[in-house]
Parts: structure tokens; C-alpha cells; sequence
């Protein structure tokens, strides 16, 4: 990446990142790289029941194909494949058990200080929001930064 696209992709992002919005792979990328990868997973984990339909529909492909003749994208067929082909034995296509021992390192491990923080979070970001008037906004944001740290 040269620094003329790095600056203009920091631009786009700063962008984004000041109206809390990811609304692309672009933006997703920068805004969960180091050091929030974190972030990337915790996301992945949140949305990993997608995997188990996707491998449902695979599977369904592949008993009834003739239901699957009109699609508009032709890369679908051979997403479908692989993922009914190489689930659990790819790296990349990992199957349920592979995943959920990821995302148990990361975010049980530790007597869940990721769920506790995450939760502390939370608590503190709906405080801040449910907040009717300015007074005491800046005690209101101080402990979201101060949940945040953990």
C-alpha cells in the first residue's frame, strides 16, 4: 500500500469510525485490526450460527441441485462446494467444534474477564445514553472510557 492510498483510506475511515459505522469489508478490516482483532472475532463469534445454515444449505444443494439452476451469482456453486467438501478440514472452513474452541480461549478463558468487561461495557455505554439531561454527562463518560479500558 503506498502512503498516498494509506492516507486516503485513513481519511475514509476516520470518516466512519467518528459516525460508528462499518459499511464494508474496508471498513471492517481497519477498524478490527491490531490492535482490536478482538473485536474481529468477537463478531465472527456473534454471527457463527450463519456457518451452520450456510453448511445446511450446502447440503441441501447437493440433495435437490435443481433448485439451485437460476442463481444470479455463479460463484455460489463452488462456495457451496467447498464448504460441503472441506468443513473441519480446512483452515479456513473450520467446522462448529474447531471454532467454538477459539472463540472459549478468547472469551470464557480467565474467569470470563472478557464477558464481565464486555458486560461492564455495555451497562455503562446505556447509562450514558439513557441519560436525559447533560449533567453528569462527563462522570457518564468516564466510565464508559473507564469500562472500556478493562
Amino acid at each position: 500500500m503506498t502512503k498516498a492510498s494509506a492516507a486516503d483510506g485513513h481519511a475514509l475511515i476516520e470518516g466512519v469510525l467518528a459516525d460508528h459505522v462499518i459499511n464494508s469489508q474496508e471498513t471492517f478490516e481497519w477498524v478490527t485490526a491490531s490492535p482490536r482483532e478482538v473485536a474481529a472475532l468477537y463478531f465472527h463469534e456473534q454471527l457463527d450460527e450463519l456457518i451452520d445454515l450456510a453448511r445446511a444449505i450446502s447440503f441441501d444443494f447437493f440433495a435437490r441441485p435443481h433448485l439451485y439452476d437460476a442463481l444470479e451469482d455463479s460463484g455460489i456453486v463452488s462456495r457451496l462446494a467447498a464448504l460441503h467438501a472441506r468443513y473441519g478440514c480446512d483452515e479456513r472452513l473450520l467446522s462448529r467444534e474447531q471454532r467454538q474452541k477459539i472463540y472459549d480461549g478468547i472469551f470464557t478463558a480467565g474467569d470470563h474477564q472478557f464477558t464481565g468487561g464486555r458486560d461492564a461495557l455495555l451497562f455503562a455505554a446505556a447509562k450514558f445514553a439513557e441519560r436525559v439531561y447533560d449533567t453528569g454527562a462527563d462522570t457518564l463518560r468516564a466510565a464508559v472510557r473507564d469500562a472500556a479500558r478493562t
